[in-house]
């Protein structure tokens, strides 16, 4: 992944809150950018486990708004349901 695209992915996450117009914008740039999605999904979900309470929902809906957003991209689809399947079974146990 390109340094500026990690930068820019990193400093959206940093920024994201519940809002709609967050959450898109971090999403716009992962679809945009899906040819990287393995260390997309990577970052999100460093994000949705390090980030206060607050802020996980935010990721959350980051993720579907990209799951939604997907529909070609088979694989970045499945990277993130198994991110989804992992995080979830880290917050039951």
């Amino acid at each position: 992944m390109e340094r500026a695209l990690l930068r820019d992915l990193r400093e959206a996450l940093k920024n994201l809150s519940v809002s709609q117009k967050r959450v898109k914008a971090v999403a716009d740039l992962a679809l945009m950018n899906s040819r990287d999605y393995k260390e997309i999904v990577l970052e999100i979900e460093r994000h949705i486990s390090k980030t206060s309470a607050e802020k996980r929902l935010a990721g959350i809906y980051v993720v579907d708004a990209i799951i939604r957003g997907v529909r070609l991209s088979v694989l970045f689809f499945l990277m993130l349901q198994k991110c989804l399947a992992a995080l979830y079974a880290l917050r039951c146990a």
